[in-house]
């Protein structure tokens, strides 16, 4: 809980500083990375959220975020390959903590970053919103409660942030809702 606390107060103050030192933004933005990777869903919300703060208003480095978000997002979209080639597939298995924090992930960051920006996917064309929510979607119709449940909450997050996601898909008619 006191990293939590730590995440809110450095999300509302980090802004608000005249002239920070780039290696005290650096070192923020680095720790932040690793409490996101390595603890649980309400220390990754804050710690997620804190670093939309700290990115978006002040170090504006988009690629440090846009890759964090790649792992986590090229990880579900292997593990949803595998899932659709071979539902039996016992990778899904041995993948599950990482599978159930990446769909949380995902979710948290499509919340505070907007990654249609060109400072985040560049010149390409394909729309990231529509990727991240076909992505969180399949998974809500996972065969595994666990899975479809932060798959959901996973889905909840842009929702929340962004009405793009529920006004693009039809979400009151998903299987879901």
């Amino acid at each position: 809980m006191v990293i939590c606390n730590v995440a809110k107060i450095l999300e509302l103050v980090v802004p608000l500083m005249e002239h920070p030192s780039e290696t005290f933004l650096a070192t923020i933005e680095e720790d932040l990375m690793k409490l996101i990777i390595k603890y649980g869903m309400t220390v990754v919300q804050h710690c997620v959220s804190c670093l939309g703060a700290v990115v978006n208003k002040v170090t504006h480095n988009y690629k440090f975020v846009w890759a964090c978000f790649n792992r986590f997002y090229n990880a579900l979209n292997k593990l949803k390959i595998q899932h659709h080639e071979d539902p039996n597939s016992t990778t899904l298995v041995a993948n599950k903590p990482f599978l159930l924090r990446s769909l949380f992930t995902v979710g948290a960051l499509a919340r505070h970053f907007d990654f249609d920006l060109e400072e985040f996917k560049g010149t390409n064309k394909v729309v990231i919103k529509e990727k991240v929510l076909e992505l969180l979607l399949y998974f809500t119709k996972h065969e595994d409660e666990e899975v479809k449940t932060k798959a959901i909450i996973g889905l909840g997050k842009p929702i929340v942030f962004n009405m793009f996601y529920y006004i693009r898909f039809d979400i009151e008619s998903s299987p879901i809702y």
